[in-house]
C-alpha cells in the first residue's frame, strides 16, 4: 500500500495569455480527471463559467488554466480515458427547471485541443445525476416517482424511459457492467444503505427493467455515505467512495464488484471537503481544503 502523501506547496504557474489567478487555493471544483504527462484536471464553475485547470504532479503545479466558452456551468464531469472526459453543462430556467447538455473534452497533458457540442439536451425539474457505460453511453437519471432515464450515444437517437417507482431522493445510481446498471437505496436525508445494492437489466431499454436486490459483505459496511457528499466511483471492477473519518483523516471505501464486499483503508491527511478520482494504476487522489490553511491540497 502506498503511503499517503499530501502536496502542500502548490504553485500556480500562468500561461503568457494568462494573468495570475488570486484565488485559485480557495475554488471548489465540481469533478477531478487525469491524463497523460501526469497531468490532473479539475473542473470548477469559476466566474459562472466553465474552467479547466491542469495540475502537473510532477512539479506541484497548476501549469494551465481553460475557460470554456459554453453555456451553462459545468454540473457532472464524466472521464471517459486519459485525457478525454465529457462535461454535462446546465442553465437555470427558474422554478428549480434546468436545460442540460453535453460536451466532449479533448485535452493532450497540459493542452486544451478541443470542445466538442453532443446533441444531448434535456430540460429537467430538481436534481438529476449522470454517469456513463463502458461503450460511451451517456445515462442521466432526473424525476421521481417514477425516476426516469435517458439514454444517448452519438450513434443512436436520444431515448428516455421510466426506469423504477421511486423517489429520486431514494435513489443513487452508481455504476454499469455489461447490460446493467447498479445502485443504492438512500433514505430521505441521503444516506445511502450499502448494505445491499440493486442490480437493473438495460437489455431492452424499455420501461421498467427487471431488477434484482444483492446483499454486500464486508468485516465493516459502510455508515454514513451521503449520495451528494460522497461519490462512488468505478475503476477496474471496483467501487471506491471517501468518507471524512472525523478523527483527522479519509477512509477510503472499496466494494470488489465480483462478490459485493466492502473493505476500508484509512489514510491521515489534514483536508475537508476532498473530492477524489482514481487513476488507472489504481492509485486514488483526494483534492481537498486545508483546514488550517484554507488553502487546497492534493
Amino acid at each position: 500500500m502506498q503511503i499517503a502523501k499530501t502536496v502542500t506547496d502548490i504553485t500556480y504557474n500562468p500561461t503568457l495569455q494568462d494573468s495570475p489567478l488570486s484565488h485559485w487555493r480557495h475554488r471548489k471544483f465540481v469533478g477531478i480527471t487525469y491524463g497523460s504527462d501526469e497531468c490532473f484536471y479539475c473542473i470548477s464553475d469559476y466566474d459562472g463559467k466553465g474552467t479547466v485547470m491542469v495540475f502537473n504532479q510532477t512539479s506541484n503545479t497548476f501549469c494551465a488554466r481553460y475557460r470554456l466558452k459554453i453555456d451553462g456551468v459545468p454540473s457532472f464531469v464524466i472521464s471517459r480515458s486519459p485525457n478525454y472526459f465529457w462535461i454535462l453543462m446546465e442553465e437555470d430556467r427558474g422554478r428549480s427547471r434546468k436545460n442540460i447538455r453535453m460536451y466532449s473534452i479533448q485535452m493532450d497533458g497540459r493542452f486544451l485541443v478541443g470542445v466538442v457540442p453532443s446533441n444531448y439536451r434535456q430540460s429537467v425539474r430538481g436534481s438529476y445525476r449522470a454517469m456513463a457505460t463502458d461503450e460511451d453511453v451517456l445515462l442521466v437519471f432526473h424525476g421521481s416517482n417514477p425516476v426516469m432515464m435517458d439514454i444517448w450515444h452519438p450513434t443512436c437517437d436520444q431515448k428516455t424511459i421510466r426506469l423504477m417507482d421511486v423517489r429520486f431522493k431514494n435513489f443513487l445510481p452508481t455504476f454499469t457492467i455489461e447490460d446493467n446498471l447498479y445502485a443504492f437505496s438512500s433514505n430521505n436525508i441521503g444516506q445511502c444503505d450499502c448494505s445491499k445494492i440493486w442490480e437493473i437489466d438495460l437489455s431492452s431499454s424499455t420501461d421498467y427493467p427487471r431488477k434484482t436486490e444483492m446483499a454486500c459483505a464486508g468485516v465493516e459496511i459502510p455508515t454514513g455515505i451521503f449520495k451528494d457528499r460522497h461519490p462512488m466511483l468505478l475503476s477496474y471492477k471496483t467501487l471506491t467512495t471517501i468518507k471524512d473519518n472525523g478523527t483527522g483523516g479519509y477512509d477510503i471505501w472499496s466494494l470488489a464488484i465480483a462478490n459485493q464486499t466492502w473493505t476500508k483503508c484509512s489514510v491521515a491527511i489534514d483536508s475537508e471537503n476532498c473530492i477524489h478520482t482514481v487513476h488507472k494504476s489504481g492509485v486514488v487522489y483526494l483534492y481537498g481544503t486545508n483546514r488550517n490553511t484554507g488553502e487546497c491540497s492534493f
